[in-house]
């Protein structure tokens, strides 16, 4: 009977489909028992897929609007106001969560908690607040561009240690104590960092007198703020959002289509080998940070976003052609290793946008900027998910090398920044946008 069982299974996942590359190894062996079961169970797995996709957009659709309100108020009312907003929509979101999990809920309550999160500004905001919250204690001579990516390394290492613990977590107790115990561990976590934020933060822009919680003024601030930018800045500042969107989107973006890849054949990745590729990615937050701090005595912050480019270009290129080789999984790592800088534009060009606007604009401008992730979150994942489904059948990888695209047309319009002669205007160019590092 065990034999006959086995033999079920494999006939389950093992068959070829129509949509696999012949070149390649059709199908991976499944020997680790989760797999088999969602393999097994495709109306589990698409239940659950939707319910994320519903997920994600009951948190993006309304953080989109907020993001900017948020961001413009705050340069009324305080940075803390878009700090506070989104740990309260975040502490709302997760009890509710825990609620769910404990008394067995519908699912439904969770995009009630979701909507919630959106409305309070999403983690969007939030990360809109501490990046304007460092550019404010940012004096002159200082160097901006490493705070900023410190701040991205701090995210972005804290997202891959929760990921880690919550796996272990949730291996070590099982259900439901492993679903139910790291949600009251984060609703408590989150409850100090409220605390935190009240009453041990200081504020660094006080309110103004006269300004008003509710007002439309706040969202024609967001557009006046673009009107206010004056030639040849307007162009410059417009070039500079171009490639960060492109930049950061696709960094953001992509990470989802690699791990079904790097599951699928012929790679078959197992758990222990997507973790490895994880600590790699998580390192380069940290390798980011190291590269602005010493490139940055030899480089001009557009200087060090084509290093950034570079890194990552030639990491999705070895990656997307990986396939093709015999070492495909030794290739792949070495084309992640190779995209060790790839987190490092986003910061720099923060800060270069940071520098062209007056420290009233800041919670404006990093509001945009927000804006602009929200809108690359909604428009890459999907686009990227139909790229590699419409092309698994002529090349595994293309749509790996189509992000090494977009970083190539943010590389060519970054050396058109480069180019562009600042004298005539250099004084309408608040601390020289091309200028070398400050003192770090």
């Amino acid at each position: 009977m065990a034999a006959k069982e086995e033999v079920e299974v494999v006939r389950i996942t093992a068959p070829p489909t129509d949509n696999v590359s012949t070149r390649v190894k059709p199908y991976c062996p499944v020997t680790i028992e989760p797999i088999a079961f969602l393999l097994g169970n495709k109306r589990v797995e698409e239940e659950a897929a939707n319910w994320l996709t519903y997920i994600k957009l009951s948190i993006s659709l309304p953080s989109l609007v907020m993001v900017l309100v948020l961001g413009s108020l705050s340069d009324k009312l305080g940075r803390k106001i878009t700090l506070i907003a989104p740990l309260f929509g975040t502490l709302i979101w997760l009890l509710l969560g825990a609620l769910v999990v404990y008394f067995d809920l519908p699912l439904s309550m969770f995009l009630v908690g979701s909507f919630i999160f959106g409305v309070m500004g999403g983690s969007a905001s939030f990360i809109t607040g501490c990046t304007s919250y460092v550019a404010d204690i940012t004096e002159k001579g200082q160097s901006r561009d490493v705070r900023l990516a410190i701040v991205g390394s701090a995210a972005g290492v804290a997202v891959i240690a929760a990921v880690l613990v919550g796996g272990y977590w949730l291996e070590a107790l099982g259900p439901p104590l492993g679903f139910q115990e790291p949600y009251w561990f984060t609703v408590g976590l989150m409850v100090f960092c409220i605390l935190y934020a009240l009453f041990a933060l200081k504020e660094t822009r006080p309110k103004q007198p006269g300004s008003k919680l509710c007002s439309l003024s706040y969202i024609a601030r967001i557009v006046s703020f673009v009107r206010r930018i004056q030639k040849p800045k307007r162009w410059i500042m417009g070039t500079l959002m171009l490639v960060y969107f492109l930049a950061h989107s696709v960094q953001e973006s992509v990470t989802g289509v690699k791990t079904v890849i790097l599951l699928s054949p012929p790679y078959c990745w197992n758990p222990v080998l997507i973790g490895v590729k994880n600590a790699i990615e998580g390192a380069a937050y940290i390798m980011s940070v190291l590269g602005i701090k010493v490139l940055g005595r030899w480089l001009s912050s557009y200087g060090l976003v084509q290093v950034g480019c570079v890194s990552t270009i030639s990491g999705l290129v070895l990656q997307g052609l990986a396939v093709y080789t015999s070492t495909h999984t030794t290739t792949f790592l070495i084309g992640v290793g190779l995209s060790c800088l790839q987190t490092m534009p986003s910061p720099i060009l923060q800060a270069a946008l940071s520098r062209m606007v007056s420290r009233d604009d800041q919670g404006s401008l990093f509001a945009l900027l927000a804006f602009l992730d929200n809108i690359g979150d909604l428009a890459f994942v999907p686009f990227f998910n139909f790229l590699y489904t419409s092309t698994l059948d002529v090349m595994p990888g293309l749509v790996l090398l189509v992000c090494a695209g977009f970083y190539l047309v943010c590389s060519i319009l970054t050396g058109i920044l480069q180019c562009y002669d600042f004298s005539a205007d250099y004084e309408t160019i608040p601390e020289a946008i091309n200028r070398d590092l400050g003192p770090t």
